[in-house]
C-alpha cells in the first residue's frame, strides 16, 4: 500500500478544504510558502496604515490600476480623465504609496505560492507581472449576482485557472479587498491541487 503522504488522492482530500483557511491566513496573519513559513505581511498589516482612510485608499488603488489598463486599451470602468485625477490627487500621500506597494508584494507572494506549487511557470509569472505593474482585482458585479466565497465542486482534475483574461467593462466592481481574498482562495486551491 501507498503511505497517505505519497497517495495523490489522500493529499487531494487533505488539501481540498484548506484553501479558505489559508486565504484567511494570507489576509490576516501573513503570506507564506508551501511549508507555511511566513514570507511577508498579510493584508491586514499592509492596509493598517490606511485603515482610517480605506475608501480613499481603495479609490487611489483603483485609479492606479485603471491608469495602467487605459494604457493597454482596456476599459476599467472609469474614464481615463477621472482615473488620472484620482491617482494624482492621492499619489502624494506616502501612506497610500506604502500600502499600494505592500498590496503589490502581497499579490506577488500569491503568484509565488502558485508557481512554487507547480501551477505556473517562471515565464507565466513574468508575463502576469509585466502586464500588471500594479494589481487589484476588478471583479464585476452582475445584476442578481450573490457575492460569496470560492466554490468547490470542480473536482480534483478540472483545475481551471483562477486568473482570468481581463476584458474590461463599465459594470460596478466588487469591493477590492473582498475580491483579493476570494482570489487568494481560488489561487491557493488551484496551487494545492497542482502539488
Amino acid at each position: 500500500p501507498v503511505p497517505p503522504s505519497k497517495n495523490p488522492y489522500d493529499i487531494a482530500i487533505a488539501t481540498q478544504k484548506t484553501a479558505s483557511a489559508k486565504a484567511r491566513m494570507f489576509a490576516l496573519e501573513g503570506t507564506f510558502d508551501l511549508t507555511l513559513n511566513k514570507t511577508g505581511p498579510g493584508l491586514k498589516e499592509v492596509l493598517a496604515p490606511v485603515s482610517d482612510r480605506i475608501e480613499s485608499f481603495l479609490a487611489y488603488a483603483y485609479a492606479k490600476r485603471a491608469v495602467d489598463l487605459h494604457k493597454r486599451g482596456i476599459n476599467p470602468g472609469i474614464s481615463q480623465a477621472d482615473a488620472t485625477y484620482v491617482f494624482n490627487k492621492y499619489d502624494g500621500v506616502s501612506e497610500f504609496k506604502t500600502a499600494a506597494d505592500g498590496l503589490h508584494q502581497w499579490s506577488n507572494a500569491l503568484l509565488k505560492y502558485w508557481k512554487d506549487a507547480g501551477g505556473l511557470s517562471d515565464e507565466a509569472v513574468k508575463t502576469i507581472r509585466d502586464a500588471n505593474p500594479f494589481y487589484i482585482p476588478l471583479k464585476r458585479i452582475f445584476a442578481g449576482q450573490e457575492v460569496s466565497g470560492a466554490g468547490g465542486g470542480r473536482g480534483f482534475v478540472n483545475l481551471g485557472s483562477p486568473i482570468k483574461r481581463l476584458k474590461g467593462s463599465g459594470r460596478a466592481i466588487m469591493d477590492p479587498i473582498q475580491a483579493l481574498v476570494q482570489q487568494a482562495e481560488n489561487i491557493i486551491a488551484t496551487a494545492d491541487k497542482a502539488r
